[in-house]
């Protein structure tokens, strides 16, 4: 007699319990041609986004919605153009690391570009860096993405402002004016040597917030 109630209110706590959880945010990828283009007097731009993790710490990329090193090229692709005739810049992922410890995740992200004349000697480098610490309270998936995407997002808007102004601090020759009366712009070519495909599902970054499903 007492067992028949209870079974009764099983689908009411059920329904209760599924209306009580927020629905997971849908995550949307755009590109960064919305912001100015960086012109850089060199005829060809090379990416190398070949960064693994590496280290002792809890790497924890493969959870966000966005991968980091994705949303670095696409950077560098979509901002990085070219209108010289000689000379070549490389654009060179050299961190792209979400790590997770004491209830807490961090974002160090770190980029570099080497500049060579057309004998291939190095002129010179411009490096950035960003980092970000967001909690991480709960470890569950749903919680972890939506975490991890907005981290991503805001270390990214992060570095495009950063990699701008280290290039206008350490190398302000090598920026040409991107008006339209500036001559046209030269391909970025992209080294992938971690065998990512041009048709990658996620291709790009973190530049929109993510949006509740109805």
């Amino acid at each position: 007699m007492i067992l028949r109630p209870l079974l009764m209110l099983l689908p009411l706590l059920a329904l209760a319990a599924c209306e009580s959880a927020p629905p997971e945010p849908t995550y949307e990828t755009a590109s960064y041609d919305y912001l100015p283009k960086i012109k850089l007097d060199v005829r060809t731009v090379d990416i190398d986004d070949n960064w693994a993790p590496r280290g002792t710490q809890r790497h924890i990329e493969a959870r966000s919605p966005v991968q980091p090193r994705d949303a670095l090229r696409t950077m560098a692709t979509d901002r990085l153009i070219t209108g010289g005739t000689k000379g070549r810049a490389a654009f060179a992922i050299t961190d792209a690391s979400l790590t997770q410890a004491s209830g807490k995740v961090s974002a160090h992200f770190a980029v570099r570009i080497d500049l060579f004349d057309d004998a291939d000697a190095k002129l010179g480098e411009v490096p950035a860096e960003v980092s970000r610490v967001a909690p991480l309270p709960d470890d569950s998936p749903a919680p972890t993405r939506i975490a991890l995407y907005r981290l991503v997002g805001e270390a990214m808007a992060d570095m495009n402002v950063e990699l701008e102004y280290q290039l206008r601090q350490k190398m302000k020759t090598l920026l040409q004016n991107t008006s339209t009366s500036a001559p046209e712009a030269g391909p970025v070519q992209v080294e992938d040597l971690n065998g990512a495909k041009t048709g990658d599902p996620n291709p790009s970054g973190v530049l929109k917030a993510p949006t509740t499903a109805p």
